[in-house]
């Protein structure tokens, strides 16, 4: 029966901490931005923008499907110079994501911050119209588990090591079973009551009190810790 025990703690343990670690393990992920097919008239251009709060990466793919040679300009640029581009003046663009000439483009592209930023397919130099359809997503880092499951797998590790420790040693009918029950549960929860339950029973004569005290004592340290420690974490990505 000890054996039984103290093999469901082991697994709840492993479990537990396979929780905790899940969410805070970021895989690649994306978003989709924009997704559309449009007609970009000869002699004039399309545009789509976006302001981009935090640095990303930008995935831009585009495919003229009609239209004379079916090839556009691609221009990227702030809004100061599509301003100034749709009333006839100079203007400058980004030159890493434009392209001229093309029919189709797959890039990816990392735009700068808090700016709006015009994507401007140009048709000016042709009278045939164009057909594109284009397609722009974001890539971005994002956890397998939401952060809850870290807390929940701090109780479960918890749950676990007491399950562990009961294995090792079974409560016999003289030891203070009900002390020891919740100072196990409240170690479970991290609360500072286990800590002071559990001091309690390690200083009594009973050998059950004695182990069982102790553990509740070490267990309700390391879930406070990492209570803490995951609230620190979480904060720290909300910021």
């Amino acid at each position: 029966m000890k054996s039984i025990y103290f093999a469901i703690g082991l697994i709840l343990a492993i479990v537990g901490v396979v929780l905790i670690v899940i969410p805070h393990v970021p895989v690649s992920g994306s978003s989709l931005l924009f997704d559309d097919s449009f007609v970009v008239p000869g002699g004039m251009h399309y545009y789509y923008y976006a302001t981009f709060y935090s640095p990303t990466t930008i995935h831009i793919s585009f495919d003229v499907t009609e239209g004379g040679d079916r090839s556009v300009d691609f221009l990227v640029m702030d809004e100061t110079n599509y301003q100034r581009m749709s009333e006839g003046q100079a203007y400058e663009y980004y030159t890493a994501p434009s392209r001229h000439s093309i029919s189709k483009t797959d890039i990816k592209w990392v735009p700068p911050t808090n700016k709006k930023i015009y994507f401007v397919w140009d048709n000016s130099l042709s009278f045939d119209s164009r057909l594109v359809s284009a397609t722009f997503s974001y890539e971005h880092d994002q956890a397998l588990l939401p952060p809850l499951a870290s807390t929940f797998g701090i109780a479960v590790l918890s749950g676990g090591l007491a399950t562990v420790s009961y294995g090792i040693h079974p409560l016999t009918p003289s030891s203070s079973r009900i002390h020891i029950i919740l100072g196990y549960i409240f170690a479970i929860l991290g609360g500072v009551i286990g800590i002071i339950l559990g001091m309690g029973l390690a200083r009594e004569e009973n050998e059950d009190d004695k182990f069982h005290g102790k553990s509740i004592v070490v267990i309700s340290l390391l879930a406070i810790s990492l209570y803490v420690l995951d609230t620190l974490v979480f904060m720290r990505v909300l910021g």
